[in-house]
């Protein structure tokens, strides 16, 4: 009887420590996704923003955010998941926090204000969807349109900000402030692995595009070596036509072999770099390793 009691105890044990283990590593795997579609979607956004503001300035950027910033924000949403940005203190109205975000900003801002390091939350809620949220800190160039509004934003950028922006909350902040946070919401209904396969493919067709750029970039230079080694060669012959003096061919011989030094040179950085792409080739679709690796 014994026995059996401590048969099925250590069964018991078993199961528990398994069902553990998979909530652990589905956590992780939640925590990857979430933070792989806040960089996509940041990156995405910074890169537009940077480009605006050097075509007409903070001015127009002010524009650009209060057409351009929600659609890019959701570029990267997958069926199954919301990507959702939100701050104790808004601008736009679209990203005025509900309760569970209030909550979250809370903590963090109690966190800021005891100088504890914010780290990134992973919640349930009750109908089974899993709630990621990562902090957004405010960065020096930010300040130009969210800083002391008598200081630090120009009045043009402050007449826009108005204009677009009445009733505008979003300014007076530090270097390092929170500004908000990120909040992306994976509904339960929808399969993690179709998910993990339709980011994954978004990721395989990117950095093959990008390799793609990567070997015609290779290439070019590989060219430029070769028509500088040419340019030598031909100057080489040109001033020994020309110039009809007795050390002439030597003058030549030493353009050619400064031309044959260059084409040497370009030929062994292009297949020194085709070698580096061909070795990270293998890495494309394997997020979750480079992933890994960056960790580590």
């Amino acid at each position: 009887m014994h026995k059996s009691y401590l048969i099925i105890s250590l069964l018991l044990v078993s199961i528990i420590s398994c069902t553990e283990k998979k909530k652990v590593e589905d956590n992780a795997a939640l925590r990857l996704k979430g933070d792989s579609l806040i960089t996509q979607t940041f990156d995405t956004l910074r890169n537009t923003l940077v480009r605006a503001i050097g075509e007409k300035g903070f001015p127009g950027a002010v524009s650009f955010c209060n057409t351009e910033a929600l659609p890019l924000t959701n570029s990267y949403v997958y069926e199954g998941i919301i990507i959702k940005r939100s701050s104790d203190k808004i601008r736009n109205s679209a990203n005025a926090p509900d309760s569970i975000e209030q909550e979250i900003l809370s903590v963090y801002l109690q966190m800021k204000k005891d100088k504890q390091e914010l780290k990134s939350v992973l919640k349930k809620d009750a109908a089974g969807n899993y709630h990621y949220f990562k902090p957004i800190l405010l960065q020096t160039m930010c300040l130009n349109c969210h800083g002391d509004k008598t200081t630090q934003i120009k009045p043009d950028t402050w007449e826009v900000i108005l204009q677009k922006y009445p009733k505008d909350a979003a300014f007076n902040y530090k270097d390092g402030d929170l500004r908000g946070i990120w909040h992306l919401t994976f509904l339960k209904k929808k399969s993690m692995n179709q998910t993990e396969k339709r980011i994954n493919k978004d990721l395989i067709l990117r950095e093959k595009l990008a390799i793609e750029r990567t070997d015609m970039a290779i290439e070019r230079t590989l060219l430029s070596f070769i028509r500088t080694s040419l340019y030598f060669v031909i100057a080489g012959m040109t001033v020994n036509s020309l110039l009809k003096v007795s050390y002439g061919w030597w003058v030549e011989i030493l353009f050619w072999f400064l031309g044959i030094v260059v084409l040497i040179l370009g030929l062994l950085k292009y297949r020194q770099q085709k070698k580096k792409l061909k070795n990270n080739e293998k890495h494309i679709g394997d997020y979750k390793l480079e992933w890994e690796e960056d960790i580590e």
